[in-house]
């Protein structure tokens, strides 16, 4: 696969990313897949090529997980205006 310019992205890193991320997405967590993505076949370029996406259970694991993102980014964006808000009470 020719990956010499995706988006300027280095090469090692894209791969090891998309590889560890697929695996973590599809993996078996003891006896149950965790079925975070859905795949399909489809013919492009006159060869077969898999496709995937979010399933169901994978779209409700990206809104739970963006929940908790906005919570702990605004629980850390209240941490760094209490410095400021303290420095102008003082003056």
């Amino acid at each position: 696969m020719d990956t010499s310019n995706l988006t300027g992205v280095p090469v090692n890193l894209l791969g090891g990313k998309l590889e560890s991320a697929y695996r973590r997405c599809t993996r078996s967590e003891g006896d149950e897949s965790q079925k975070l993505l859905a795949s399909d076949w489809r013919v492009e370029d006159k060869r077969n090529k898999r496709f995937y996406r979010l399933s169901e259970e994978g779209l409700t694991a990206l809104e739970w997980l963006l929940e908790e993102w906005r919570n702990i980014n605004g629980a850390i964006e209240i941490l760094c205006e209490a410095p400021e808000a303290a420095r102008r009470r003082k003056v």
